[in-house]
């Protein structure tokens, strides 16, 4: 920053120097026949220019490497601040929505652009410029001070709306994102519900709109772009016919004509770069704004203290539960889980099974009552630390795109391919080929083929408390041994929570809590 301070000022001088030096040539020099002062004046005019590119060049480097720079961390520290949020901010939000809100931090280089860096060249050079003008004819200068404030009234009309207009063209923007990716997250079940036509029609109404919004935005970049040219030109006309009657009157030379109508444009350019930078900067201060929301929510980090004994007890005790604070999941809970021990949530679908898995991963918080881990309150215990305690295999697998080698170092980095390979073969994986592709969500896999690495990827972890919400919903007969068999042997030291309808599982099980 400080280097590209240095670099603006001296562009400010190189910018001045010209126009009097021009004035020089032409008035000391060809009007006087006095080829010395038009060759040497040439040359300096020549050095300054090349100068000028040297330090325009490196001020651009400087600016291009601080605006990568700077969007690469507020994305990083955006993206980490986003993967830290509690569930329920996610239970509202579409996925492609929050996407989309990563990526108006682009908008936000706009503050390194070039415009801006011309900005605060033209802003040193103005004061400059109205200094010398004040010396050479201070009827011409009332005459440039007198057009400006056109210049500010349309460039606060223009931007007051654009702002407006951009903030909106964000929001729908975001909104559609999150509209598509809903589509294409579900398109087996968009095709077997037989309503392509519907959700088509839905998205590109979203479209239509973002499409008018555009043309709103577009309309007022247009209005005051043109707007600030028009008023350019139109002063032009004024300075030159305020000039030609000084010279006529012969209190105003050509030469200095030449300097002051270049000095003119100087002391305008702040103005106009105003007007273009300023419609530029309000998509980036409307994307600004919305990013420093997200910065605003409470994120799971840095929330209790670490956990560092082994799980032997989970503990509920008159816990009620809503996701909506209006309905409750379940009241009154309590029950508790001993270390080692092998129990079953058995319930009616939509009884809180999956939730009570939730509430003892810290996804979320109880309404009333509270959960002990060890005696120790949940919420006084930090998620990161609490989560790596616990394994979970669920109906539904979530696997990342990358290799299955990826997949299941994602536990444990420091996992050798001997450990992964052992774990694979007591999930009942039967091909062992770790460098094997799987697509995002694990869409090129079987369920029992997902559940199976998901078995796998627990036994790498090793965990404490184990947990299969379904587990066994998808698996063959053969797979089922393996579980039943991980019961009795691998998992005998670890506390095992089922939830299941399977009722061969149910025996091997100490005991049930009913929801």
């Amino acid at each position: 920053i400080i280097l590209a301070f240095v670099c603006t000022l001296l562009s400010s001088l190189a910018t001045i120097l010209p126009p009097y030096i021009s004035k020089i040539i032409l008035d000391e020099g060809i009007y006087k026949n006095k080829v010395n002062i038009i060759v040497s004046f040439s040359i300096i005019l020549v050095i300054i220019y090349i100068l000028s590119f040297g330090i325009k060049y490196a001020l651009g480097v400087i600016l291009s490497y601080a605006s990568s720079t700077f969007i690469s961390e507020l994305k990083k520290g955006l993206f980490e601040r986003i993967l830290q949020m509690p569930m329920p901010y996610f239970d509202k939000q579409q996925n492609g929505y929050i996407t989309e809100r990563i990526r108006e931090v682009d908008s936000i280089n706009v503050i390194f652009s070039p415009i801006f860096v011309q900005f605060l060249v033209s802003c040193i050079s103005f004061i400059g410029a109205i200094s010398i003008v004040f010396t050479m004819e201070k009827k011409l200068l009332f005459v440039i001070l007198g057009i400006a404030p056109f210049f500010f009234f349309m460039t606060r009309y223009t931007s007051k709306n654009l702002r407006s207009a951009s903030k909106a063209l964000l929001e729908a923007t975001a909104q559609t994102s999150g509209k598509m990716q809903e589509n294409i997250g579900g398109i087996a079940e968009v095709k077997s519900l037989n309503i392509e036509k519907k959700r088509i029609l839905e998205v590109n109404k979203q479209i239509s709109e973002v499409a008018k919004k555009t043309a709103k935005k577009g309309k007022l970049l247009s209005l005051g772009s043109e707007g600030v040219q028009a008023l350019t030109n139109i002063s032009s006309v004024i300075l030159l016919l305020v000039a030609g009657i000084l010279i006529i009157g012969d209190t105003l030379t050509i030469g200095e004509y030449l300097a002051i109508s270049q000095y003119a444009a100087i002391i305008f350019m702040p103005i106009q770069l105003f007007s273009n930078f300023n419609m530029m900067i309000q998509p980036a201060i409307a994307a600004l704004k919305r990013v420093a929301l997200l910065f605003t929510v409470e994120t799971e980090s840095n929330i209790g203290t670490e956990m560092t004994g082994r799980i032997k007890k989970i503990e509920f005790k008159d816990v009620t539960f809503s996701y909506d604070n209006k309905k409750n999941v379940f009241a009154n809970k309590t029950f508790t889980i001993g270390d080692k021990e092998k129990i079953a949530l058995v319930g009616a679908n939509g009884s809180g099974k999956s939730t009570i898995i939730k509430l003892i991963l810290k996804l979320y918080q109880v309404n009333r009552g509270a959960i002990f881990i060890n005696d120790i309150d949940i919420n006084e215990i930090d998620a990161s630390s609490l989560r790596r305690r616990i394994g979970i295999v669920s109906q539904n697998i979530f696997l990342f795109s990358g290799s299955l080698r990826e997949n299941l170092k994602l536990v444990r980095e420091k996992t050798t391919d001997l450990e992964i390979k052992e774990a694979l073969s007591k999930s009942g994986w039967d091909e062992i080929n770790l460098d094997m592709y799987i697509s995002e969500g694990g869409k090129n896999l079987s369920g029992g083929q997902k559940q199976k690495i998901a078995i796998a990827r627990m036994l790498i972890l090793n965990a404490d408390v184990l947990i299969f919400d379904e587990a066994t919903a998808n698996l063959d007969i053969e797979s089922k041994a393996i579980i039943e068999n991980a019961i009795k042997y691998a998992f005998k030291e670890k506390t095992c929570i089922f939830i299941t309808h399977d009722t061969e599982l149910l025996q091997y099980m100490e005991r049930t809590i009913q929801l």
